[in-house]
């Protein structure tokens, strides 16, 4: 019993670090300011780190955010809204690149599914389609 509890207080502390870690907050108030001061402002208040190169990621880049108290994930998301700049966050790292653009395509589309000779469905099976690059 006494083992129960134990591990029982020890999974809601992890809990609870994961919840908080996972929610923090931030408020940032500017105009027209360069990405890299708005991304040294977010790491003073969180304790992230920015990873990023240049190019592809202007660190010049003008910045308008405004936001009290509002999640990270959520500021975030409106600082690279109408960019090509997408982030990943591995701890408190955020790794910041180019999106790579959508392949281009013919204008068909195929759906359908790919079936063995059981009737199976084949799990990654792709299609390519002949005289096409």
């Amino acid at each position: 019993m006494k083992n129960f509890i134990y591990f029982c207080t020890l999974f809601l502390c992890i809990l609870s670090f994961s919840n908080s870690a996972s929610a923090q907050k931030v408020t940032l108030d500017f105009r027209q300011t360069e990405l890299k001061s708005v991304l040294d402002e977010i790491q003073k208040q969180t304790g992230h780190v920015f990873y990023y190169s240049e190019p592809p990621v202007d660190a010049q880049m003008p910045v308008t955010i405004k936001a009290s108290d509002e999640i990270l994930w959520v500021v975030l998301d409106k600082i690279f809204s109408n960019t090509q700049i997408t982030y990943l966050v591995s701890d408190l790292k955020i790794y910041l690149k180019q999106d790579d653009p959508a392949p281009k395509t013919s204008g068909s589309v195929y759906k359908g599914l790919i079936l063995d000779s059981d009737n199976q469905p084949i799990i990654g099976a792709h299609v390519r389609v002949v005289d096409t690059d």
